[in-house]
Formats: structure tokens, C-alpha cells, sequence
């Protein structure tokens, strides 16, 4: 698959023809206070990670999935296994140190 630069995804988007692409790297499924607890070792020395939320109305708290990406591995939060938010995931999306990037 063709890896695009930053530059040309950006004039690639001007002309509304985006390539589809595909996430290489490790995805890591968050269903406890363990995986959690593994996940925040990996994440908090990353300067910058991806962000990005799943909403279903039937959960208690609106939130089913929350998503924090680095290059190399995708963190997938299962909201509906925690009875609240993990304190490390917490931390991390509280963290002034670390950037979140997400779109719309």
C-alpha cells in the first residue's frame, strides 16, 4: 500500500480524493484496570497521540470506546467493561504534556 506524506494527503484532500489507508501497527484491546494500568506505561512518554471516541446512546455514560493511537500501536478503551474511567486513562487525557489529535 502507498504511504503518502503529509504534503500530499494535504493537496490529495483539496482535490476530495483521499486515499484509503490502513493502520499497520498493533491494536490493543482496554477491557481492565490491568490492560489499563499497561497501556499508560506505553502512552505517557509519547509526546503526541491520536484521539478519538465511539458514542452509543444505550451506555450509561454515552462513551462506548475511546481510541488513543501512537504510530505503532492503537489503544482501543472498552468504556462498557469500566464502571468508571480508568485513573490512568484519566491522567493521560488530562496530561498538559501530552497533545491530543483528533478530527471532528
Amino acid at each position: 500500500m502507498k504511504r503518502f506524506s503529509f504534503y500530499e494527503n494535504q493537496k490529495l484532500k483539496k482535490g476530495m480524493n483521499l486515499p484509503i489507508s490502513e493502520f499497520e501497527g498493533k491494536i490493543k484491546l482496554i477491557r481492565d484496570e490491568e490492560s489499563a494500568r499497561s497501556a499508560f506505561r506505553e502512552l505517557i512518554f509519547q509526546p503526541m497521540v491520536g484521539f478519538d471516541t465511539e458514542w452509543n446512546r444505550f451506555c450509561s455514560n454515552g462513551v462506548h470506546v475511546i481510541q488513543l493511537s501512537t504510530f505503532c500501536t492503537c489503544y482501543i478503551y472498552q468504556m462498557n467493561n469500566f464502571d468508571k474511567i480508568p485513573s490512568s486513562l484519566k491522567f493521560i487525557l488530562e496530561s498538559k504534556e501530552i497533545c491530543k489529535v483528533g478530527f471532528s
